[in-house]
């Protein structure tokens, strides 16, 4: 309800003049510990399944450099969720998925990756999303990112494709190969 009120996707809304305060901080508090989401022209039967696989999808170049959404909508640890929907004065939708409840019960895996290993669907996968492995620190310790080189095999052809970490292309929109190590804090 804040970001549609202020029609702006932040993660740090402004207090609209009408809002009472204990409202904002509740508003205020979802914006900070969710995942975020702008949509406008989509089916309502689709909305929130579109919101969701963007953040799987992780486009743009930023998202791409820290994977957040993903890590913290794949971490082993994350428990209850749910969404918070509002539509602005302008139609476009605002979503908000908070993903800071750790009461998840399952084993940390020492590694989790996307796609997963084995048969992935392929409708939500596409060209331009990138791979990505979230390592549990207390299960495996990663190298140095210029020791690390991923090697993708083409199911259809046995094709392979390598790439070594260290080298970034100028931008990392596109298909572009690059392997980058990355900290941010976000989910495993």
């Amino acid at each position: 309800v804040l970001l549609a009120a202020n029609d702006e996707l932040t993660h740090t809304p402004a207090k609209p003049a009408a809002m009472g305060d204990s409202f904002y901080r509740m508003g205020r508090q979802a914006a900070e510990r969710s995942n975020l989401s702008l949509r406008y022209g989509y089916p309502w039967e689709t909305l929130l399944q579109s919101a969701v696989q963007g953040h799987l999808d992780e486009k743009g170049e930023e998202n791409r450099r820290t994977l957040g959404h993903r890590g913290w909508l794949l971490d082993p640890r994350l428990g209850a969720v749910g969404f918070g929907l509002a539509s602005s004065a302008s139609g476009k939708q605002y979503i908000v998925l908070p993903v800071s409840d750790r009461s998840g019960t399952g084993k940390t895996p020492a590694a989790v990756t996307w796609p997963g290993s084995g048969d992935f669907p392929n409708q939500v996968f596409s060209p331009e999303t990138p791979f990505s492995v979230s390592l549990d620190p207390g299960q495996l310790t990663l190298p140095a990112e210029a020791e690390l080189t991923a090697t993708l095999t083409r199911w259809r052809d046995g094709a392979v494709f390598s790439v070594t970490g260290g080298t970034l292309p100028e931008t990392l929109e596109g298909n572009a190969p690059y392997l980058l190590v990355n900290d941010p804090g976000y989910g495993l």
